[in-house]
């Protein structure tokens, strides 16, 4: 189930997670997902421990140093947007994006590929720094679903099922991809060039290396 401000949306109940690279409990029958929403957001999976780590190794890395950290490159975000190709390959499916946003989040629970994701409360200003350029829409403002991965495999195979999910062959394609926060590259530049800048800090984290 989803539990928001005290409202419950039923989920199918998850298989155990086996996935490595997803770090959240195993949930039993009548577990809930955490979830919150500030002004911009709703938080699905979150508060969240192992997130609140990361994110706290993350940027004080970054503003530390100017260089990622093992954390910042094995963060992976993958973009849905409302009026964004993928979205527009099946009109009609779901009455509010806010649904498809629950039904997709829901299939990748069950397949234990979900860690964390959040989604915009109304439109935000359409930032577009993922790869590929293709999936973005053509307005300047839009919702967004925001999913993350942990690792380019589950990053992947995240993609696979959106791709799946929408009944959309080639998709991947139409799904904005890119690594760490749109607030980072202030400090650290260009995201696409993050390997090259962390040389000699991939130790500070907790993670020992970046699992492919």
């Amino acid at each position: 189930m989803l539990v928001s401000n005290g409202v419950i949306v039923p989920l199918a109940h998850p298989e155990p997670d086996l996935n490595p690279d997803v770090q959240h409990p195993v949930r039993n029958e009548g577990d809930t997902m955490r979830m919150f929403e500030d002004a911009v957001w709703t938080y699905f999976g979150y508060p969240n421990a192992v997130w609140a780590e990361r994110c706290t190794l993350c940027r004080g890395t970054a503003s530390r140093t100017g260089k990622p950290c093992a954390e910042t490159l094995s963060c992976w975000h993958l973009e849905l947007w409302e009026h964004g190709k993928l979205m527009r390959s099946r009109p009609g499916l779901y009455p509010t994006f806010q649904e498809a946003c629950t039904a997709l989040i829901e299939i990748l629970q069950n397949l234990g590929l979900f860690s964390t994701a959040k989604l915009s409360r109304g439109n935000i200003k359409v930032i577009r720094t993922g790869e590929p350029a293709d999936g973005y829409p053509s307005l300047g403002t839009d919702r967004l679903l925001i999913l993350y991965a942990l690792s380019e495999r589950t990053r992947d195979a995240i993609k696979n099922e959106m791709t799946r999910w929408a009944k959309a062959p080639g998709g991947e394609c139409l799904i904005p991809v890119r690594r760490g926060c749109w607030g980072l590259e202030d400090m650290l530049g260009d995201w696409r060039k993050w390997n090259e800048r962390a040389s000699g800090v991939l130790q500070e984290g907790t993670s020992a290396g970046l699992e492919k």
